[in-house]
């Protein structure tokens, strides 16, 4: 096939992708809900749902231009004239009716009707709409609209979720939600509404908590300035199974510089030490977040302190960097015999039921013909290069992720959950695992099927 009609294929497959991941920014997620589930008219909202998803098509189906190819290898563009939309778009305007007693959000190209009695009720898993305004950066206005008619009626902006988002926590207020997902905008309104910010969910976070995990230093210093407490430990949970430890020593562990740097200035005690006692020098030198390290010993952090084992930081196997930076900035003597030290010697890792992992979901995109599903992106359905894997055990190509994350927010696109690029990791393994597959199958076959990837989200 020549360039031409390479490229007519790439631009084909990237429309597609383009309307599958606006289809995908609809679709229902488990535990989760959206500004939808609370139209005050549900017949027009299935209305507008099926116009919107029309339009798309034939939108989709204008914008492909058709190519003969020809024997000797060139092609001849078909006249605009003879195309036909994929779909052709029957829509007929209506004139908008207006409904008593409601307020009008934006959500994509719709406006919901909310009813302004509504806004005190919760549906069977405890999700209001301002839950469901909470965790896309596209309900930013809605959310405001929200707050505001909340706050004329002296309705809490507290009220905790029965269920999700998710099937693995609960008691969710609005402002965890917000702050899962980095909704910085959405978190300033509610805070400056009054919205609590030392709540916990049901595993015992709180929303600082799911911004220093995630690393929103943003949002962890308008948390702050608000008055949340960063003394008590952050507990253990499925989709984060570590050692509970300080805020501080967390942000460290996960290597999150500006969100340790918001801490600080936040006047957090640098030495503070967990139950096993490791601070958060302790976290950066394990986890060897060289920044973090050189960050505590500019800030004269104690790099004395000893675990309930008796190891300090030097006792750690680590970089000669970072060894090196805490001698020299520390004039620190370390022991003669520097021992090995597992994570384990912290103790057992929580055991967590593995029932009550992320449960399967479909893929946003069906893995492409002659592509097993476990090595498909399930974004994209295309065979993973890159591959990584999620916190919730997802698997995508690196670059379709990265890029979905940029234009869409922080949620995975499969399960609808909080997702950011700190939660995404390289996986070797099933890149290693890939490359059998695709050598058996040369061997086999004597050629592979290597289709060059879209990613315009």
């Amino acid at each position: 096939m020549g360039a031409a009609a390479s490229a007519q294929v790439d631009l084909q497959s990237m429309l597609a992708c383009t309307l599958m991941l606006s289809q995908a920014m609809s679709r229902a997620y488990p535990d989760i809900y959206t500004p939808l589930d609370f139209h005050a008219d549900k017949t027009k909202m299935e209305k507008e749902i099926e116009k919107q998803q029309n339009a798309q098509m034939a939108q989709l189906g204008a914008s492909f231009r058709m190519v003969v190819l020809n024997e000797d290898g060139t092609i001849t563009p078909v006249e605009q004239q003879q195309q036909q939309p994929l779909i052709e778009n029957h829509t007929e305007e209506e004139e908008e009716v207006v409904i008593p007693g409601c307020i009008y959000v934006d959500y994509g190209d719709m406006k919901i009707p909310i009813k302004k009695s509504s806004l005190d009720q919760v549906n069977s898993d405890g999700w209001n709409v301002l839950h469901a305004c909470s965790h896309q950066s596209n309900t930013v206005e809605a959310a405001e609209l929200i707050i505001e008619e909340m706050v004329k009626q002296q309705i809490s902006l507290d009220k905790k979720t029965a269920r999700g988002p998710g099937s693995f926590a609960c008691d969710w207020s609005a402002l965890h939600i917000a702050c899962a997902y980095g909704v910085e905008d959405t978190v300033r309104r509610l805070l400056e509404s009054g919205s609590s910010a030392d709540t916990t969910n049901s595993v015992g976070w709180t929303p600082i908590y799911e911004a220093i995990h995630r690393g929103y230093s943003n949002i962890v210093e308008m948390l702050l300035r608000n008055g949340a407490r960063t003394d008590e430990v952050i507990p253990a949970n499925i989709l984060a199974p570590y050692h509970p430890q300080l805020p501080l020593a967390h942000a460290c562990r996960q290597g999150h510089l500006k969100t340790v740097e918001a801490l600080i200035r936040g006047g957090v005690d640098i030495d503070a030490q967990s139950e096993a006692g490791w601070t958060a020098l302790h976290e950066s030198v394990f986890f060897r977040n060289l920044e973090c390290v050189k960050l505590l010993l500019s800030k004269n952090c104690n790099t004395t302190l000893k675990s309930k084992q008796g190891y300090t930081v030097l006792d750690f196997e680590t970089t000669a960097e970072i060894k090196e930076a805490i001698q020299s900035l520390a004039h620190f003597t370390p022991s003669k015999e520097q021992a090995k030290i597992e994570y384990r010697l912290l103790g057992d890792l929580p055991d967590f039921n593995v029932k009550q992992k992320v449960p399967t979901i479909k893929p946003v995109a069906a893995a492409e013909e002659g592509t097993p599903e476990e090595y498909a992106c399930q974004l994209t359905g295309k065979l993973l290069s890159d591959p990584v894997t999620t916190v919730h055990g997802n698997h995508f190509e690196k670059a379709a992720i990265l890029a979905f994350l940029t234009s869409h927010g922080n949620m995975c696109p499969v399960t609808g959950l909080p997702l950011s690029a700190c939660e995404i990791k390289t996986d070797n393994e099933l890149r290693i695992e890939i490359n059998e597959w695709q050598l058996k199958l040369a061997l086999g076959s004597g050629s592979t099927h290597n289709e060059h990837d879209v990613y315009d989200f």
